[in-house]
């Protein structure tokens, strides 16, 4: 009983889940089991400490919590509740999606103390990766702030630096050694294009996809590729936790996300924060020395980022909706054309993208059937994708929903109003860094057309800049 009882623990480990949850995956994981049996190994792991039992919302010094997500007070309601028969339960709003956590609900988190803690080496088989010079120097940095427990790292590296590449070499000997690897982002089509890439190196069932609707979603292998709201249902489980793109939305400024994104990793766990565009604060806190960083400024062809050209147009987009031309978006149109290219044009709003695309489609006829546009609403979004892609659309019209997680080998990338709030110094990098990423093309410009020349556009500017002087001096070096 000893054996088996530790046996089933192994697929509970590293679970914070409702007593709902547990028995769905009970009633699917385990059809076969008792009620007596899993009693008495409830009754063993508890005495363990392997396994803790808590109400889900909390009343804790006058102020409810959400002990699933961590959200504070103000995500809590309040509804009659037919569970528990009471007029006012509480129930938390943030972790909704994932089903509601209630107040008369209970919490399962399987944690076990390290001393307790069951490793089984695996096999795999010998990776092949050619990494660059530079990127084999800061995979070394990363896996020795590994191996030395460092609880953070900020991963810096430019967009098309290989980011993922640089990784697989820190998360390989891990995975040997029967170690656990998180990686997580903030996007579900991150989770699905990063996923397969990660199981050609790492086969045989070593890697697991963890979002909404995913088949992979209740089973917690070495190397698991999740949402950041899928983290929720996890707990100090992985060695070392990957956050990429951890300045994108909905992680950034999201105490709860933040919360169960660092409750997913062990004691003694580490965290690396992988980004092209580090937030403010990161940086202050690279300069303080309180955060250690391995910066990678160089893309892997040893390109630089193409610098933004950023354009005065006070009447473009007057002229955008009276269907008239405009001389700069002319001349940057026949430039793209005469390069055999293709181009982004990113627009501020949703309701923009059609106006433009329809501008763009009676403003230059013979590229009329090669204009298209989309948008987080557009039902046809991947389609047009693919069409993209494969060379099929020439001039793609989006909002900024496509600034990261795209590659397009022969692509230039045209910001219109550029001034908007919608786009701050983040966004307006990642943007540009769509551009040159292939070595077979360097014909690419980044364009910022605006009527103002705002402080976000100037730091966007600068900091390509910067990375760029940065990545001249590591290849002089």
């Amino acid at each position: 009983m000893k054996q088996e009882s530790e046996s089933v623990y192994s697929f509970w480990e590293g679970r914070l889940l409702l007593d709902p949850e547990v028995e769905r995956f009970r009633t699917l994981h385990f059809p076969q089991q008792s009620e007596d049996e899993w009693r008495e190994m409830i009754q063993r792991w508890k005495e363990k400490n392997w396994l803790s039992v808590f109400p889900a919302v909390q009343l804790r010094d006058g102020r409810w919590k959400c002990l699933r997500c961590g959200a504070d007070q103000a995500f809590i309601f309040f509804t009659p509740c037919g569970r528990c028969e009471r007029d006012t339960c509480a129930s938390c709003k943030h972790c909704l999606l994932l089903g509601r956590a209630r107040s008369c609900q209970y919490l399962y988190q399987f944690v076990r103390e390290e001393r307790d803690r069951e490793q089984i080496p695996r096999v795999v088989k010998p990776l092949s990766i050619g990494l660059t010079a530079k990127q084999s120097a800061a995979m070394q940095e990363l896996s020795a702030y590994v191996k030395q427990h460092v609880p953070s790292v900020l991963f810096w590296a430019v967009t098309g630096a290989g980011k993922t590449e640089t990784m697989i070499p820190v998360i390989e000997p891990l995975i040997r050694q029967g170690k656990s690897v998180l990686w997580c982002t903030p996007r579900q089509d991150v989770v699905k294009e990063l996923a397969p890439r990660l199981k050609r190196f790492f086969p045989g069932g070593i890697v697991s996809e963890h979002y909404a609707g995913s088949s992979d979603k209740g089973m917690l292998s070495p190397l698991v590729i999740a949402t950041a709201h899928q983290t929720i249902r996890m707990a100090h489980l992985f060695d070392l936790v990957i956050v990429d793109e951890a300045d994108a939305f909905p992680l950034e400024g999201n105490r709860a996300l933040e919360h169960s994104i660092r409750r997913s990793k062990r004691t003694g766990g580490t965290m690396i924060l992988l980004t092209a565009t580090p937030t403010d604060s990161w940086i202050r806190k690279m300069r303080k020395g309180v955060l250690p960083t391995v910066l990678l400024p160089c893309r892997f062809h040893g390109k630089p980022i193409p610098c933004p050209i950023w354009k005065r147009e006070t009447a473009l987009w007057r002229q955008i909706q009276s269907h008239q031309m405009n001389r700069t978006v002319q001349r940057i149109m026949d430039e793209i054309t005469s390069t055999d290219g293709q181009a982004l044009w990113f627009v501020p709003r949703i309701e923009d993208v059609r106006v433009v695309a329809e501008w763009l489609k009676k403003q230059f006829p013979r590229d009329e059937g090669k204009v298209d546009f989309v948008s987080s609403t557009d039902e046809n979004r991947t389609r047009k994708m693919l069409r993209f892609r494969d060379g099929s659309i020439h001039h793609l019209v989006a909002t900024t929903i496509l600034e990261r997680g795209i590659t397009v080998p022969q692509c230039s990338v045209i910001v219109l109003r550029a001034d908007h709030p919608v786009y701050d110094r983040a966004s307006l990098v990642q943007m540009a860094g769509r551009v040159g990423r292939s070595l077979q093309y360097q014909a690419g410009k980044v364009w910022f057309i605006s009527n103002h020349k705002t402080e976000d556009i100037c730091q966007a500017i600068r900091e390509i800049q910067l990375l760029n002087r940065e990545a001249c001096k590591e290849f002089r070096g």
